[in-house]
């Protein structure tokens, strides 16, 4: 059966859990918000029969999230899947590498305070620091073919090194998701020989206690370009990577497959598909970007639409119509844990837990002018800033969740690109890998998913295809 996970970024949630606490904390009130907090993930876990929740941080660069993490869902046996990257975009994007202590202790976070650990890839990309570019903006990176084997290998080093901390950690209950890059399905092999090929290198014992802390593959999508080139890689990997072991090619996630259309392909294939149990997972930003730049999703199930709109920080008719949709969706959860700060109308949700204020947005400074007391402020602040963002974020969240569950009952009416959606309707109606790759199939898909760009990254083969380059950022371990 084929199994699916959403990550969320838990970025700006655990952010804002971690003031939650702190402050619930000084007012007396911190086993009071936990269990609200528990309880809301054990919620989000049931949304959907056909897609778990899991989250998603950052252990090099979120260091001061762990335990939080630590108390609200690992030492509270809450089964969710938490998933800590390593940082190793970080080093490509800010041109500055890693030192080995620095790894040693990324490794440890991971072991420690998550169920899925990221290993450190060397990315075969490379930047050219001349250029000024915005963080989205790709026109000066340059993603390189012929550095796809000498790339893994560097990166199995690395993951032989976190093997090495992992089964040196004797609390620890994460394993290891081995990183590759590429193109093509078949550039992602190249890749992957070049990672496997350090763990060829070692004696058979050494070899089977490493494979014991590694959990699966992880695919950076850096390089690829186009859908059919992402759909060929979900729907290849699990029975034609057989250099990797089988249980590690069973266990499949992809990094920032957030967007609809691309986790929608997952959703296209049967359960059965491959014969065994494959368990997908994927990782998502955008419903944290939406709450931090306060844009909420319409979703309406009946009409099969979307619709988002922009509120910014102004309470207006925008903002009311939002706030409506919160109160109705998690009033439940804070009358049944928050006892003190119970809502019996919508006034009452947002005078306590709204950034929205008719009066504009009350910061502490603009209370203390006012005469309020240190214990009401952060009452204000606890609920009307926090919490207002976290409960942003979860329903954000929850309508992902959502629209994902109509995509795993076969409806892809969300989607705008009626080329792709007609593509999908056709995969889900393939019952077995083996009828996929059949020519007449294969060549559909390709026709029309070539055309249908995912990046716009600069595919070159050579960096001497490259005029005018800075120096490479290399790895150093």
């Amino acid at each position: 059966m084929i199994k699916k996970t959403t990550i969320e970024s838990a970025a700006l949630s655990f952010a804002r859990i971690d003031g939650i606490l702190a402050t619930a904390t000084k007012l007396g009130r911190k086993d009071m918000y936990k269990t609200f907090i528990t309880n809301i993930f054990k919620d989000m876990t049931k949304i959907t029969p056909d897609c778990e929740f899991g989250l998603l941080w950052n252990a090099a660069t979120e260091k001061n999230s762990k335990e939080v993490f630590k108390e609200l869902t690992l030492d509270q046996g809450n089964n969710i899947v938490i998933q800590a990257d390593s940082g190793g975009l970080q080093e490509i994007t800010l041109g500055k590498p890693f030192t080995p202590a620095e790894k040693q202790g990324i490794y440890k976070r991971q072991a420690l305070y998550s169920t899925r650990a990221m290993s450190f890839d060397k990315m075969p990309i490379i930047v050219d620091h001349s250029k000024t570019t915005s963080a989205v903006d790709l026109s000066n990176r340059y993603f390189v073919l012929d550095l796809l084997y000498d790339c893994g290998r560097e990166s199995g080093a690395n993951v032989v090194k976190q093997c090495e901390v992992f089964l040196d950690t004797p609390d620890r209950i994460s394993k290891i998701m081995v990183i590759l890059q590429g193109h093509t399905f078949e550039d992602y092999k190249e890749y992957a020989r070049g990672v496997f090929s350090v763990f060829d290198e070692l004696d058979e014992e050494t070899r089977q206690k490493y494979y014991s802390v590694i959990g699966g593959l992880s695919f950076g999508l850096g390089g690829t370009s186009n859908y059919f080139n992402l759909l060929e890689v979900i729907v290849r990997t699990p029975m034609e990577m057989d250099f990797v072991p089988e249980e590690l090619r069973s266990e499949i996630h992809f990094l920032g497959l957030g967007g609809l259309t691309k986790a929608a392909f997952i959703y296209a294939l049967q359960p059965d598909f491959y014969g065994r149990d494959v368990h997908f997972t994927f990782d998502s930003t955008s419903r944290t970007s939406a709450a931090t730049y306060g844009r909420y999703t319409l979703h309406d199930k009946e009409k099969k639409t979307k619709q988002v709109k922009s509120t910014g920080r102004d309470y207006g008719e925008n903002a009311q119509e939002f706030l409506t949709l919160l109160y109705e969706n998690f009033k439940e959860n804070i009358n049944r844990d928050l006892p003190y700060r119970q809502v019996h109308s919508l006034e009452d949700y947002r005078q306590k837990f709204s950034a929205f204020r008719e009066d504009g947005h009350r910061t502490a400074k603009e209370m203390k002018k006012q005469g309020c007391d240190e214990p009401f402020i952060d009452d204000v602040r606890l609920g009307g800033t926090l919490m207002s963002d976290f409960v942003h974020w979860l329903y954000e969240t929850k309508v992902f969740m959502n629209i994902l569950q109509d995509f795993s009952e076969g409806n892809f009416t969300y989607l705008s690109n009626k080329k792709l959606a007609e593509i999908l309707n056709a995969v889900k109606e393939v019952p077995t890998y083996e009828e996929y790759m059949l020519p007449k199939n294969r060549g559909y898909y390709k026709l029309v998913l070539e055309k249908i760009r995912v990046s716009d990254i600069n595919i070159i083969q050579s960096e001497s295809d490259i005029e005018h380059l800075s120096p490479p950022v290399l790895d150093e371990w």
